[in-house]
């Protein structure tokens, strides 16, 4: 509803009728048991499920639901869409048709596991590095030898610039 904020998922469910609230509710349920130890906030001024980053959001609109898989959701199980209206990051479900339960569950397991699989890639064994890394190189201002995050990084970290008093580009 406009013009409130909702500061937690319960306050934001609260601001909608009693039969959005329910599918809400239902669809929170359907989250929190495919993903026991998910948290979940306000973000983007809509609930959002995150374990080892995003899982998911979902919101209410005017005629339908948003659920917000990420992109990679969606490209998963798109066969299984095709009744409802889909876009890069998001499945519009209707409030005349039942919520698809099963479907839920298994694209946020599905996200679980992705999530998971990413946050071993890179927490990887000391010395060891990941395919496609760049490579070291000496810091401009200190001379210490770094592994770069970007293309562009030329600083072994903010730190190293503030400290130099290094003008920011």
């Amino acid at each position: 509803m406009r013009g409130k904020k909702a500061t937690d998922v319960d306050e934001y469910i609260k601001l909608f009728t009693s039969d959005i609230q329910r599918k809400l509710r239902q669809i929170r349920g359907i989250i929190e048991k495919a993903a026991p130890a998910s948290e979940e906030k306000i973000s983007h001024k809509m609930p959002m499920v995150h374990s080892s980053g995003v899982l998911v959001y979902f919101a209410a609109f005017k005629n339908h639901i948003g659920f917000f898989p990420t992109a990679s959701g969606i490209h998963e199980f798109k066969s299984e869409l095709r009744e409802y209206k889909i876009a890069k990051g998001t499945i519009q479900l209707p409030y005349d048709k039942p919520i698809p339960v099963e479907l839920i569950r298994r694209i946020v397991a599905f996200r679980v596991e992705e999530n998971r699989k990413r946050m071993k890639s890179e927490s990887l064994p000391s010395g060891t590095k990941p395919l496609g890394c760049l490579p070291e190189r000496h810091c401009k201002q200190c001379g210490i030898l770094f592994t770069p995050h970007s293309r562009k990084q030329e600083y072994c970290s903010t730190k190293c610039r503030s400290v130099h008093s290094i003008r920011r580009r």
